[in-house]
């Protein structure tokens, strides 16, 4: 008897452990509808995943058929693995109807090569009022570019 309560009393979840051995068929289909529910689970997840994938794709923003990727003011246009991107800075903005349009735009055709200083990566700059009329300008700037 003492040594009962001595076991109990170091392992209580132990005699929990021994109740629920007898009851083996409730614990066999508890366990089945958990790994359904699991599996369920996993089905649902992979399929977020698919759809949040395809979302990516679309949310690409293009200009021209080249990629615009924004990160905080700086907008990049082009492709890396192309010897020639645009960086577009945002430098100043104004509000029209409480939206913050871009104002002043900066802009600077890089060379993409890692092995030339990043200094002399620059090889055009010219700053512009309005996104608009700065992405036309990196659009010829980066056709020509790669033509040549």
């Amino acid at each position: 008897m003492k040594n009962q309560i001595e076991t109990k009393i170091k392992n209580p979840k132990k005699e929990k452990i021994n109740s629920d051995t007898s009851n083996k068929k409730n614990k066999t289909v508890g366990s089945s509808k958990k790994k359904a529910i699991k599996s369920d689970k996993i089905k649902i997840s992979s399929e977020k995943k698919d759809k949040k994938a395809k979302e990516k794709e679309i949310s690409k923003l293009m200009y021209k058929g080249r990629r615009l990727l924004r990160f905080k003011d700086s907008i990049y246009y082009g492709d890396m693995s192309e010897d020639y991107i645009v960086v577009l800075e945002i430098k100043s903005k104004k509000k029209v109807k409480n939206k913050e349009i871009a104002d002043k735009v900066s802009i600077r055709l890089l060379d993409t090569d890692p092995e030339v200083d990043i200094f002399q990566r620059i090889v055009k700059k010219s700053e512009k009022q309005g996104l608009y009329k700065a992405l036309d300008i990196a659009n010829a700037w980066l056709n020509k570019a790669l033509a040549d």
